[in-house]
């Protein structure tokens, strides 16, 4: 199991593998512009499953972020996508769904829901995203 996010999250990432005592996870890079560090030292196998939570916070990131599942998942493999309903990206959340379509990538689950995050209320959008083979 590998957790990942940008260089200055990775050691947020690691202590909280030590305080939960968990076994074969790792904390690691993963940069969505150029995952080519990470393949070099893990390989390029896909995974079966892929969680993201919470990646859209720029212009950039609906493009990386499909990149990113489309190189990393497998082809009977499911991606969780969370993502906080903000109003400032939802041009940017569109651009994420239309990509995942071009893609064959195609949500078979979607639930919304509501909850706090560090600005107040915030609802919430979970889908479940598989890859299409023609």
């Amino acid at each position: 199991i590998f957790l990942t996010d940008l260089p200055e999250i990775v050691p947020n990432l690691q202590k909280n593998i030590e305080l939960n005592k968990l076994n074969d996870v790792h904390g690691k890079v993963l940069d969505w512009t150029d995952p080519s560090s990470f393949t070099q030292e893990f390989g390029t196998e896909p995974f079966d499953v892929i969680l993201i939570a919470d990646p859209i916070y720029s212009p950039q990131h609906p493009s990386w972020v499909v990149n990113m599942i489309d190189k990393f998942l497998s082809e009977c493999g499911k991606a969780y996508l969370e993502i906080p309903i903000r109003p400032k990206y939802e041009a940017e959340r569109l651009l994420l769904w239309r990509l995942l379509e071009e893609r064959n990538l195609a949500v078979v689950k979607e639930i919304h829901d509501e909850g706090k995050d560090d600005w107040g209320n915030v609802e919430y959008l979970y889908k479940e995203i598989i890859r299409v083979t023609k």
